[in-house]
């Protein structure tokens, strides 16, 4: 086989693989978004459980299910956007997800919302009687979008789209 024989067949054969490799990558799925809860949480996430099942927005007998979703930079003005599993209790069969922003060197708690989980599943944090969740980003608003499959983003807020 010849020198050129030899050079062809490993293009061919390079084009090849970065063809395959490339098409798993855009056909395998991205993870589901609820597989957040499927890690153990980090000692931050299991701190922010024991505020917010004790003096949160929420009173709670137990302590949720707590996973940090994404972080706004923002130096001092930085938020925090939480995902609280809360069991349903009573023997049912669903729990909820709850959102809850946070702002960095403050206490306080901002609601953004609660569905079911298999709500959550199927269709990703999309509350539908309740606004979108909410945060301000250098002072524009951006909406929390989470699910059903990959990580939480930032969206801008369209001026149709309800304020939260």
């Amino acid at each position: 086989m010849s020198r050129a024989s030899l050079v062809a067949a490993a293009v061919a054969t390079g084009i090849l693989a970065v063809s395959a490799a490339g098409t798993a990558a855009l056909t395998t799925p991205p993870p589901r978004s609820l597989a957040v809860f499927e890690r153990p949480p980090t000692a931050t996430e299991r701190e922010r459980a024991e505020q917010f099942a004790t003096g949160s927005v929420f009173y709670l007998q137990e302590r949720p299910d707590v996973r940090l979703l994404l972080t706004t930079e923002e130096g001092e003005r930085s938020q925090d956007v939480w995902a609280l599993r809360l069991d349903a209790g009573d023997g049912a069969p669903d729990s909820e997800i709850c959102l809850l922003t946070t702002r960095r060197g403050s206490e306080q708690e901002f609601f953004a919302g609660c569905m079911r989980t298999l709500d959550v599943a199927r269709r990703g944090f999309v509350p539908l009687d309740e606004p979108p969740p909410i945060v301000t980003v250098d002072g524009e608003q951006q909406i929390v979008r989470w699910g059903p499959t990959g990580d939480a983003r930032l969206e801008p807020r369209r001026t149709a789209e309800p304020a939260g």
